[in-house]
């Protein structure tokens, strides 16, 4: 090796530390002994640990009938064979996330299939004869759960996977029984705990509830118990909708000794798709004026859920009533966690009625002047920590302003440029503004193609309409399309047109052609009746979706003034067609049939046909830019004359 290496100066010197080490400090001989030292016990301990489960195999062999000793079982005695056998699956065959252990065919290799066979029977007859004391009948130490408790829960646990007639054989005690088991597991419930609920409800029920309303109104601890409430809100949501009108009494007679427990109780209350919401709501206004300041902010938060109209003002006039600043903070701190939720806890606002622009409006104004950004805890750069109940609400203000700008439509927009003038917070304004534009821009683009558009549009060079939208520019462009035909088509029965009088007869020409012109991608009645009486001259149906586009005709002869036609197109085709929801663009289709000037009822200006479209136009886009109620209307004129008038003219 020195020959290898001669003339390598570094490994030259390599080598001769290898070859001569330098002697090792006193404190490397002793971590060497005690290494040596821990391996040397270790070994006698798994030799000692090999030896002892020798000799109790040997034991257990011998008095395998031990194991289905259940004499004692009712004072709670567990034989030591039976807890070795149990830790021997749980640290070496099945570990689970449950206090109760079925496997006991795992035995079967290591100590044969009598034995294991002898601790399955002691099980399954274990846990009939032991009744386990519940957290409400007064447990001294709850977070220690007694073996006797795991027996029964394992003899459950094997019984309901061996035997399929298990339920139908049980006898209302045992059903009980049972139920106290189940409330003892951990991680939630047993697996065979929602079939019991299922075949005896009423008796599951019942023995719920008594958990429920302890830890609700008589569990006096300092500090939240996590009994039953957060086993029932994760793991039994199917019991939700049969408990919740029992968890309203209970409710409406006691206030909960924690605020933990009242969230709880809550979103198990308001997870019931069939909740008595007029019931809920009344009661809620009693509770939240009732009862201390954080409960009454949960109380808001779920009321607020349900019935945003009613329940803002009152939360604003509870707000009213708080007499110090910091009073107020801490009530919107803990009403807007509770509402949204954090990321510990879900949010008591589940069924989202306060997701509508004008509340979300006004709840964001109202966070933000409470839970002011400059008094906002600063986290970045800190490290670790613990999230309080004011990181909760920083974090929800920010997300009640995500839910604003999801929702389309003009209200979002107006609602945006509504915060970037008056927003609490000024140097967010500009922030809203950027959100009012990004908007706009996204509300602009259409939505993707679907595989049958690019083969409609491929045959016909349009596609089929999907929204509201997309019928209303097909409805334009189907008019535009005969507003040519008329005008300019040297085929143009325009003078024909010209002599008729009376606007039912353009009406029935006009929605004849666009029926004639759908190729099966919209409808369009005539004179369908609302339900407030009203008659609008033409809708256009999409398919697929429930969203029409209303068409207003008029004859424009000498019967109809400027200002006239201006207050028609908004107290008519606005303020009667455009009032549902579904329907906010609109058309305005006028028909010249004789030459006409007509004056401007602002400028007294003289306007012609052309003049008229585009001062009409000009109007309906200030209406739109001043009003909630639509979004957008189409002025259209059909002039019959022009083909009557001279070139030079």
């Amino acid at each position: 090796m020195k020959k290898v290496v001669a003339g390598n100066t570094q490994l030259e010197e390599d080598l001769k530390d290898y070859l001569h080490p330098a002697p090792k400090s006193e404190k490397t001989r002793r971590l060497n002994r005690q290494t040596a030292y821990h391996r040397r016990m270790r070994k006698r301990e798994e030799a000692g640990k090999k030896e002892s489960k020798i000799k109790w195999t040997e034991w257990i062999s011998a008095n395998t009938q031990i194991l289905r000793d259940t004499e004692k079982a009712h004072e709670g005695c567990v034989y030591k064979a039976s807890v070795y056998l149990l830790n021997d699956i749980f640290e070496n065959r099945d570990g689970g996330d449950k206090w109760a252990k079925w496997g006991w065919q795992t035995l079967v290799p290591e100590y044969g299939l009598e034995i294991a066979e002898a601790f399955r029977d002691g099980c399954i007859d274990y846990w009939r004869k032991y009744q386990p004391d519940l957290r409400s009948e007064g447990i001294e130490n709850p977070n220690s759960v007694p073996y006797a408790v795991i027996i029964g829960l394992s003899g459950l646990e094997i019984e309901s996977r061996q035997n399929p007639e298990w339920l139908a054989e049980l006898s209302p005690d045992e059903v009980c029984l049972a139920c106290r088991y189940a409330f003892l597991e951990m991680n939630g419930f047993p697996l065979w705990f929602e079939a019991l609920h299922r075949q005896y409800p009423s008796i599951v029920g019942n023995a719920l509830l008594r958990e429920l309303e302890w830890e609700l109104v008589e569990y006096n601890g300092k500090e939240p118990c996590h009994y039953i409430l957060d086993d029932v809100i994760y793991h039994l949501e199917f019991a939700h909708a049969n408990l919740s009108p029992s968890l309203l009494k209970i409710l409406s007679r006691r206030v909960p000794k924690h605020e933990s427990a009242l969230r709880k109780a809550l979103q198990i209350i308001l997870a019931d798709p069939n909740l008595d919401t007029c019931t809920f709501v009344k009661l809620a206004r009693i509770q939240a004026q009732k009862v201390a300041k954080q409960k009454a902010a949960a109380w808001f938060a779920a009321w607020m859920g349900i019935d945003a109209d009613s329940a803002l003002p009152a939360l604003k006039k509870k707000l009213q009533g708080i007499k110090t600043p910091l009073g107020g903070v801490d009530f919107v701190v803990h009403f807007i966690r509770d509402l949204i939720g954090s990321r510990r806890q879900d949010g008591l606002g589940a069924q989202q009625d306060y997701c509508r622009v004008p509340i979300l409006l006004e709840l964001v104004k109202l966070t933000y002047q409470y839970v002011r950004t400059e008094d906002d805890l600063q986290r970045d750069g800190a490290g670790a920590y613990s999230p309080i109940a004011r990181d909760d609400a920083q974090d929800a203000r920010g997300k009640l302003v995500d839910l604003l700008r999801e929702i389309p439509g003009k209200k979002t927009y107006a609602a945006l440029i509504d915060l970037s003038k008056t927003h609490p917070a000024k140097e967010l304004c500009d922030w809203y503004l950027s959100y009012a534009k990004s908007h706009a821009e996204i509300a602009s683009e259409s939505e993707p193609w679907r595989d049958s558009d690019v083969a409609d549009f491929a045959r016909d060079i349009e596609r089929s309409p999907s929204n509201h939208q997309e019928l209303f520019d097909l409805s334009v462009s189907r008019l535009l399309d005969l507003k040519y035909d008329l005008e300019g088509s040297d085929s143009s029965i325009a003078p024909i047109l010209e002599d008729v009088s009376g606007e039912k007869k353009h009406r029935t020409f006009i929605g004849g052609w666009l029926r004639d012109h759908a190729g099966g991608r919209y409808n369009a009645p005539q004179e369908e009746e609302l339900a407030d009486g009203k008659i609008p001259d033409i809708r256009v149906h999409g398919f697929g979706f429930d969203a029409p586009v209303p068409i207003e005709l008029k004859v424009v002869n000498n019967n109809w003034s400027g200002a006239k036609l201006r207050e028609r197109m908004k107290n008519q085709l606005i303020g009667q067609y455009l009032r549902d929801q579904r329907s906010r663009l609109g058309i305005f289709l006028l028909i010249q049939t004789k030459g006409k000037h007509w004056i401007n009822p602002d400028t007294s200006e003289r306007m012609d046909f052309e003049g008229l479209i585009k001062w009409l136009s000009d109007e309906a886009k200030t209406f739109a830019e001043t009003s909630l109620l639509f979004d957008d209307i189409k002025v259209i004129g059909f002039d019959l004359t022009c083909r009557t008038k001279p070139i030079a003219e």
